[in-house]
């Protein structure tokens, strides 16, 4: 009996030395938040700057924390734009979407972004096929189109 008493106890010390030490080491939500509030803090500041490629490993580290971050994923969309990554940016301005499907400037620079991208197409195809190809006066007139349509848009 003592035995058995003397085992009972040494197992609830034992236990209860472990989860002490769990709480002791594992970080409190609070303090995960405040991380993140600091990171992001951080990462918009730099992002201000105007210094993109610096911006991008920070709002990257955020979304690997918290993929449902509608800010970040958002400015992510537009760093990938700054540094003309813009299927990135459709990417990251889809996501952005999916969550929060009312955010009006996602969709703005969803539109703007394929835009770019369709202007890429047809300037690469008038870069690529011969110049007498039935085709080129179609590929200028609209690469020059898609470029009024942006340029009044600065």
């Amino acid at each position: 009996m003592k035995i058995t008493f003397s085992l009972l106890i040494l197992i609830v010390v034992t236990v209860s030395g472990c989860a002490t030490t769990t709480e002791l080491n594992t970080p409190s939500p609070s303090n995960g938040i405040e991380q993140y509030r600091e990171q992001l803090a951080k990462a918009n500041a730099v992002y201000h700057r105007k210094s993109y490629n610096d911006a991008l490993s920070g709002y990257l580290s955020l979304y690997q924390q918290n993929k449902q971050d509608v800010l970040v994923l958002f400015r992510l969309g537009n760093i990938y734009s700054h540094l003309e990554q813009y299927k990135n940016a459709v990417q990251a301005y889809e996501r952005t979407l999916l969550l929060s499907p009312q955010m009006s400037k996602a969709w703005y620079n969803l539109g703007v972004v394929r835009t770019r991208l369709s202007i890429k197409t047809w300037q690469n195809m008038a870069a690529t096929i011969d110049k007498n190809d039935p085709l080129m006066k179609a590929a200028n007139h609209y690469n020059s189109k898609l470029l009024a349509i942006i340029e009044t848009e600065k």
